[in-house]
């Protein structure tokens, strides 16, 4: 025996409830439904003030309904607080208002765009529906009337956080026009969705498109964005900003071949939860329009895109972009970046903070190849390798990064360039004679707290006499881990350190160092502080006899005080002397091991 539903009868839903009203298998009407939350509640379909883009009739779900209705907002009172579906044939724009809550919060599940109803306008569509479920198999079909920049999905789904699952692969999105951005922005609780072949060519913008999308699922959102044309949108800029994927399936991207802003792009990508890290295999190789035409800022592409494990960039044509700063900062659990051994940054400026905080990445399979920065005009290196490696394991540390040939004569900064970053104790640091740094007048924490590299040859490396700060160049602190490797350190005839005035704690606690190495003809003249100079470093006889008799040979500063508490002078030695006339007549305070 069928059963009778008074609709119009008050309902009592829970906050937890989920309650489908049956459609009597009508597939031509747009259907959706709303929980109106008191008696004689006003409920506003929201739209444009103006007229020309509606014209559709209504089932308002109460008993009663309209037809014609050609205005653009449309309200109805419902006499009893409830559930209620509205269905709607025609043509019909809804725009949900920023401006309130009141009208978009009451939508409770979208469920059809039906066969004979078109949308004529598709910005901030679902604009706030925070509480609205989306159970829709079909796909709207698009007659797009109002003013053209209402054809774009700007905000379409902004806040939807009642959507769980969107499989959107169906539609035909190829006629919207203008802005699209922040499409999906803020679906905090979307776990699923799909836009397999999304064709947006008209889109301007989809700046924040897939935004702070699945912070509050366990686990992160399935992305599956396969073959998405973007050809005429300028801007992709912070496109996927926080959000909190546990997959990314965006390959064969095709983006404007004129130009296109991939600034913050993958900014955040991981969200700020652990459980989000390291999760993504992203490849970008396969996608189209990889060259010239990109922006040349792409600073913050990847800041703190902590969910990347794994980054590839083959293909990619960068040789135009100048600023790389912060590109891949802190993607803390990506473990390599494919590509980079075919990468020229030929026109870059900036390197400051790149790979900084890049935890667990390793060059060992793709490091820069020999030419990569060869022609370049850098000026800022500040923090460029900063931690990298940092959480690596002992014995499952990389390679140093090849950089011995990367041009340096316009460099003017390269504090803390490779400050805490640790590789596998085997390496070597031997540039080439393009390391240049003449106009580079501080190398303070260049290397501080550094692990893993064994030999530092500096031979071919130039520094002007504006140097004047070498302080904690090469330091290691106790909470360094290890290995502790660097046993011989070496600076060529062109490294000028005359104007050096401090060389405090330049190479404290290096118990592995044994060789220190100055040109014969090295001058200290403007040396005031050697304190804690290579404290606890075990440096050999040769290189502590070669360093007090240059000291003694260019520097005339009283009351300097110099701390090798491990090294020891040959007694009767010209060495001797050196260290006796300096301690005597110029009141130095030596401490070290005494003479052998």
């Amino acid at each position: 025996m069928p059963t009778n539903i008074n609709f119009n009868k008050r309902l009592g839903v829970s906050g937890g409830t989920n309650i489908t009203l049956p459609s009597s298998g009508d597939t031509a009407s747009m259907i959706w439904t709303i929980t109106t939350p008191a008696d004689n509640h006003t409920f506003k379909i929201e739209s444009l003030a103006t007229a020309g883009f509606n014209n559709y009739d209504i089932d308002w779900g109460d008993g009663t309904s309209e037809s014609g209705i050609t205005i653009g907002n449309k309200t109805h009172v419902y006499a009893t607080a409830g559930l209620y579906e509205i269905k709607v044939i025609g043509d019909i724009y809804i725009r949900m208002s920023s401006a309130t809550t009141a009208h978009s919060s009451v939508y409770t599940e979208w469920k059809q765009w039906g066969t004979n109803a078109k949308v004529t306008g598709f910005r901030e569509w679902f604009y706030g529906a925070s509480n609205m479920a989306y159970t829709a198999t079909d796909a709207p079909t698009f007659d797009l009337k109002v003013s053209a920049s209402y054809w774009g999905p700007y905000r379409s789904f902004f806040n939807c956080d009642g959507i769980t699952s969107l499989d959107l692969s169906g539609w035909d999105v190829s006629s919207l026009q203008n802005i699209g951005q922040s499409t999906f922005q803020s679906m905090n609780n979307l776990a699923y969705l799909n836009i397999s072949n999304w064709n947006l060519s008209g889109i301007t913008s989809w700046a924040n498109g897939i935004s702070s999308v699945g912070s509050s699922v366990v686990g992160g959102c399935e992305l599956i964005a396969p073959n998405v044309k973007l050809n005429a949108a300028t801007s992709l800029s912070s496109l996927f900003l926080n959000s909190a994927f546990k997959s990314m399936n965006v390959d064969n991207w095709t983006l404007n071949p004129t130009s296109v802003n991939l600034n913050q792009m993958f900014r955040g990508v991981g969200g700020s939860a652990a459980s989000y890290y390291g999760l993504i295999d992203l490849d970008l190789s396969t996608w189209n329009n990889i060259g010239s035409n990109i922006v040349s800022n792409l600073a913050l592409w990847f800041y703190s895109a902590r969910g990347i494990k794994t980054l590839n960039i083959s293909n990619w044509d960068l040789r135009h972009v100048t600023d790389f700063r912060q590109c891949f900062y802190q993607i803390t659990h990506c473990e390599y970046i494919e590509g980079l051994n075919e990468q020229r940054w030929d026109s870059a400026t900036t390197l400051s903070d790149c790979f900084e905080n890049t935890f667990k990445l390793k060059f060992d399979t793709h490091n820069f190849h020999n030419d990569f920065g060869s022609s370049w005009s850098v000026t800022t290196f500040t923090d460029c390798f900063r931690r990298n490696g940092f959480t690596n394991a002992t014995g499952d540390r990389g390679v140093f990064p090849n950089i011995v040939n990367w041009d340096m004569s316009n460099a003017v900064s390269l504090s803390a360039m490779f400050r805490e970053a640790r590789y596998n104790g085997t390496s070597t640091f031997a540039p080439s004679t393009s390391w240049d740094l003449s106009n580079v007048t501080s190398l303070s924490s260049f290397a501080y707290a550094h692990v893993g590299i064994q030999v530092w040859d500096w031979s071919n490396v130039t520094i002007a006499s504006t140097m004047t700060n070498i302080s904690l160049f090469a330091t290691y602190v106790s909470s360094g881990s290890s290995p502790q490797a660097l046993s011989t350190m070496i600076f060529g005839s062109n490294c000028n350190f005359s104007g050096v005035t401090t060389w405090a704690n330049f190479a404290k606690n290096r118990v592995s160092l044994t060789t220190l190495t100055f040109d014969s003809a090295v001058s200290f003249a403007a040396t005031t502080s050697m304190a804690t100079f290579a404290n606890a470093a075990p440096l050999s006889t040769a290189s502590y006899d070669a360093l007090l008799i240059r000291l003694d040979a260019t520097n005339n500063n009283n009351s300097v005080v110099l701390y090798l508490n491990l090294a020891q002078y040959t007694l009767g030695s010209a060495a001797e002397t050196s260290r006796t006339q300096l301690v005597t007549n110029q009141s130095w305070t030596i401490t070290d091991a005494g003479g052998v």
